[in-house]
């Protein structure tokens, strides 16, 4: 089952100005978004983020440099296309 937001809740999210602009994904960023994209941790044994998040980081903590290299390549590129676009 999709995970369907409260409207009650309020968001505790920082309110960020009009014209914002979000600042291009460091390597890691993109490691977890694809590792969350995978659902390498099953929704229905764990649905908090920040445990989601911590199992992520261990993961890329014990990967070798040469297996981090496409998401740092990655995260180049997107920086690169931050800076040209803005």
């Amino acid at each position: 089952m999709p995970y369907v937001p409260d409207p009650k809740k309020k968001s505790h999210a920082r309110k960020q100005p009009e014209g914002h602009i979000p600042r291009a994904r460091n390597p890691f960023m993109l490691f977890r978004c694809n590792f969350v994209d995978q659902r390498l941790v099953p929704s229905f044994e764990e649905t908090d983020h920040r445990n989601i998040s911590r199992i992520a980081g261990r993961i890329w903590q014990d990967m070798m440099e040469e297996e981090k290299v496409p998401w740092v390549e990655m995260a180049a590129a997107e920086k690169l296309e931050h800076m040209k676009k803005h």
